[in-house]
């Protein structure tokens, strides 16, 4: 339904025009009247009707100067008028304010009926003709954004003006959204409206512009497509570089495959890498090898690192980094099975590795092979921990006697942090290292008690600081105290 407001200083008037046509039926809805000309222009400012029918003759000004006041305020809907006065000069003022029918009172019905149905033609064809003008500002506008982004335009306040683009507010930063399958592009269509940006298409390719730190925020909480791949641009302040972080998206499209981690979010930097490697593939193996066999994970994992940053900067290709990881495999696989076939047992063939492997991310791949080189490198550290608790074990055998033995100077021997070696201690023997070393003293004392000599030297040479104490631990492991054990001994 189109919106007519009526404005007549009379009310019997206002109300016979709502009567003496069926509105609704020629597609029209009455929904508000005015007495004056400046009543009416409030109501066409605030609630822009689509058809004004006024009277000529208003109390203070006419139905022209309406015209004329509404058309300066950007009004753009249908105005009739009703007049008493045949007159020559109003009817072209008339025109000149593009009024639809300057109609003689009395007026019949028909003459009403035929003048609201013009206006309706003519409020039809301005739609038409409005909604063809946006399509075409739109597409000029999609075509300007696209220069923006690849450098051949540069942004003015003539194209601000012209195709409503404001790009005045920044930082900027873009972001585009990627898919082997198709990009919902009805999805972020709507959300770089919700966000106020501009977007482009590119194929199957979404490019967003973000403007100011509000968008660049709330794009965070939007609901991501596991599907897609989205790459954000670094950010500036300067509208004119936006080519070049246009530049960066497009590039990062080509190199999914290396920049591409856990996520499906990928973070542009363009800084340079300053930590690079060059190191051939049997010198990674080596490495890797060597760090596997100390049962050294944290060494691994950092040379995960700089694994990684060597393959995704020095390689030219995607094939050529498969055929580096797999021939880093392979020399791996067999120099450990030189030293020690059972480690195989840890690691998967070089067959079954190969087909494992994505070849949608050079970060997922590696992982996959560096996740077997740490239980490679679990086996190796399961085989010393148990030679390293074997030694401590020796030592204490051989030098229980010593009042000041301790975990802590054992460690510092055997280059251990006392903590560590604490807990692997308790790990392999099933009892921490002081009741151990408790066990062995007093097992070494039963055999000085069979002797004659006295419980004080007993004590001292079983290592403990004195006699009360050695008679405190006896009793508790075996129940009963070292003279109970003599008397016991000698009934025997």
């Amino acid at each position: 339904m189109y919106k007519v407001l009526i404005i007549d200083d009379e009310i019997t008037i206002r109300k016979g025009l709502r009567k003496v046509i069926d509105w609704e039926y020629y597609g029209f809805q009455v929904f508000a009247e005015a007495s004056t000309a400046e009543e009416g222009l409030l109501i066409i400012n605030k609630l822009s009707p689509d058809l004004v029918m006024l009277d000529m003759k208003l109390s203070q000004s006419t139905g022209i100067d309406f015209a004329r006041e509404a058309r300066l305020s950007g009004w753009k809907g249908k105005i009739i008028i009703l007049s008493g006065h045949n007159s020559f000069e109003f009817a072209q003022q008339a025109i000149k304010y593009e009024v639809v029918d300057y109609l003689l009172k009395p007026v019949s019905r028909e003459k009403l009926v035929e003048a609201i149905l013009q206006a309706k033609q003519q409020i039809e064809e301005s739609s038409y003709s409005d909604f063809m003008s946006q399509q075409s500002i739109t597409k000029l506008r999609s075509h300007i954004l696209q220069g923006l982004l690849t450098g051949t335009f540069k942004y003015s306040e003539s194209l601000k003006n012209t195709y409503n683009l404001d790009l005045t507010e920044g930082p900027y930063q873009i972001l585009c959204i990627y898919s082997k399958n198709c990009v919902n592009k009805d999805y972020w269509e709507s959300v770089s409206k919700q966000l106020g940006c501009y977007i482009v298409y590119e194929e199957d390719t979404i490019y967003i512009i973000l403007k100011g730190k509000k968008s660049q925020f709330y794009i965070q909480t939007i609901k991501k497509n596991n599907d897609e791949i989205y790459l954000y641009s670094e950010k500036t302040n300067n509208i004119s570089d936006i080519h070049h972080l246009y530049n960066q998206c497009h590039d990062g499209i080509k190199n999914i495959f290396f920049l591409k981690k856990e996520t499906n979010e990928i973070i542009i930097n363009s800084a340079k890498n300053t930590t690079k490697s060059n190191l051939t593939d049997k010198e990674i193996a080596s490495q890797i090898c060597q760090y596997i066999t100390i049962g050294d994970e944290n060494k691994l994992k950092d040379f995960f690192n700089v694994i990684y940053i060597q393959l995704k900067e020095n390689l030219p290709n995607i094939s050529s980094t498969i055929f580096s990881m797999l021939q880093i495999y392979s020399l791996v696989l067999k120099e450990l099975e030189k030293n020690d076939k059972q480690v195989c047992a840890y690691l998967m063939s070089y067959d079954e590795f190969y087909s494992k492997l994505s070849y949608n991310s050079l970060f997922d791949d590696l992982k996959i092979m560096f996740n077997e080189f740490y239980d490679a490198s679990s086996y190796y550290r399961s085989i010393s921990s148990q030679n390293i608790i074997e030694k401590v074990k020796l030592y204490v055998e051989e030098n229980y006697w010593k009042t000041n033995l301790k975990l802590e100077s054992i460690s510092i021997i055997f280059g251990y942090n006392s903590a560590y070696l604490g807990k692997l201690f308790s790990k392999e023997n099933g009892v921490n290292f002081n009741t151990y070393l408790d066990n062995i003293r007093l097992e070494k004392s039963i055999e000085l008690l069979k002797t004659d000599k006295k419980i004080y030297q007993i004590a001292e040479e079983c290592g403990f600081s004195n006699a009360e104490y050695f008679t405190k631990k006896f009793k508790k492991f075996f129940n009963m105290l070292p003279t109970e054990y003599i008397k016991n001994l000698n009934k025997d």
